[in-house]
């Protein structure tokens, strides 16, 4: 059995899900720019008092011609995190914001800086191996971040291709990429180096925390492949890949013994397809918020 595979199996069983057989095949959609989809997640819903600054958002230029959405209060701490979202196939910036990042702006209000990148042709490139233009255009959005507005952590939080994109500037860019949120995405795989164990690595690689939420009705990105995305981080970072534990978060298993500042969790998360589950933006919030401070 392939190291997929029986990586694969293990977080399979510890969902509760009896398909343990190993998909290798990629399906992207077409269309997916972005839609929340809820689910009764058990918890009440909270509505909090308006706050007394707001966020503005504003168009920045980048290297080669490109632009990306900043968003912020203008309150937010020295150096604070920086937390990308990106939007899936038929999608842009101006849309995740609309669709997703209201509530994650409204969760981290005044704690981070926000930024909404666009791919080229409403997509991302996840399937040249090397560097892509798309890989250039996210450092270079980070670079352009100096001084005070500095990161000290960068978070990304993907949706579908977006979500596949974040996995492979983990990879990538492991020296600065903090943490990832991928939902209805999956693992890099276009990737120039490949092990003796077949798993796709990245030149320097390094731990990165990662927790990926997938609907368990998804058929565009099917579930069926979606498990691997925990089990693959879970293997670079060195947790033990035999045990799955509970979180706080019923539909969310963490991969045992990885180190505090790198976890990795699984989310399977039942009645929903091809959508970011309603409580995404809470659950990958709570994680990001939960990680060690430099």
């Amino acid at each position: 059995m392939s190291l997929r595979a029986l990586l694969a199996s293990v977080l399979l069983a510890a969902c509760k899900h009896t398909d343990s057989t190993p998909v290798t095949r990629v399906v992207l959609p077409e269309i997916d720019a972005g839609q929340i989809a809820a689910v009764d997640s058990g918890q009440p819903e909270k509505h909090d008092a308006a706050p007394s600054v707001t966020m503005v958002a504003e168009r920045v230029s980048v290297g080669g011609g490109r632009s990306f959405l900043w968003a912020r209060t203008g309150t937010e701490p020295a150096n604070a995190p920086l937390l990308m979202v990106l939007h899936g196939d038929g999608g842009d910036g101006q849309g995740m914001r609309n669709d997703v990042g209201a509530a994650l702006e409204k969760l981290a209000f005044a704690q981070v800086q926000f930024v909404y990148p666009d791919g080229v042709g409403r997509t991302w490139d996840t399937n040249t191996v090397g560097s892509p233009a798309d890989l250039a255009y996210l450092e270079a959005i980070r670079g352009s971040f100096t001084g005070a507005r500095a990161p000290r952590a960068v978070y990304l939080f993907g949706y579908s291709r977006g979500g596949f994109m974040a996995n492979l500037l983990a990879c990538e860019h492991s020296d600065w990429v903090t943490a990832i949120a991928s939902n209805a995405g999956g693992a890099p795989y276009a990737t120039s180096i490949k092990g003796s164990d077949g798993v796709s690595r990245c030149p320097g690689q390094k731990p990165v925390a990662s927790i990926a939420l997938h609907g368990m009705q998804d058929t565009e990105v099917a579930f069926a492949d979606a498990p691997w995305t925990g089990a693959y981080w879970a293997n670079i970072n060195g947790c033990d890949m035999n045990t799955m534990v509970a979180t706080g978060e019923s539909v969310c298993k963490a991969y045992a013994s990885c180190p505090v500042a790198t976890p990795s969790w699984f989310c399977a998360v039942p009645g929903v397809g091809h959508s970011v589950w309603s409580e995404a933006p809470r659950v990958a919030w709570g994680f990001f918020s939960s990680l060690p401070t430099k």
